[in-house]
């Protein structure tokens, strides 16, 4: 079914794999340490239902962590695993609004003639907000598909500290 993986296809799926190892390894461990609390004093008992309750909860959690992982790179249309592939992306300028703020930093202290002043940050910068579509496709049934989102950006930022 994924003969055909290019190399990023690969190295998410690898990435997912290694995440959702390590996670449900994590996982069953706390399960299994939690279950040691409800278990009478004996060492061999608790020693036993701890390695019990780790390995039966590490798979099922595993399963569900890797397919809470790989919901984004499956195809919604065939279910077919890592085989979305990014195709295009446009952005599209929308607004931009200018901003500024005051905050006031603190007092000046040591010795001198500014002893006692606020210190105030004057910031002022750019918001511009742009609309991103970005077309999917997948690899395995040709479905192609588009998102979209909006993004915010701080540009041309400046800062002054006063005293007053």
């Amino acid at each position: 079914m994924n003969k055909n993986l290019s190399d990023a296809q690969e190295s998410i799926k690898k990435s997912v794999k290694y995440k959702a190892w390590l996670f449900s390894a994590i996982i069953a461990l706390g399960i299994g340490f939690f279950s040691m609390t409800f278990l009478p004093k004996d060492e061999f008992v608790r020693i036993f239902f701890f390695c019990m309750m780790t390995v039966t909860t590490f798979f099922p959690v595993n399963y569900f962590i890797y397919r809470m992982l790989s919901s984004d790179s499956r195809c919604e249309v065939c279910e077919a695993p890592f085989a979305i592939k990014h195709i295009d992306s446009q952005k599209k300028f929308l607004s931009a609004i200018p901003r500024n703020c005051i905050k006031n930093i603190g007092k000046v202290g040591g010795y001198g003639p500014d002893v006692g002043k606020q210190v105030m940050m004057h910031e002022s910068w750019t918001e511009e907000r742009y609309e991103i579509t970005d077309t999917y496709e997948c690899t395995e049934c040709g479905d192609t598909h588009q998102s979209t989102r909006m993004t915010t950006q701080r540009t041309g930022y400046s800062g002054t500290k006063t005293r007053q």
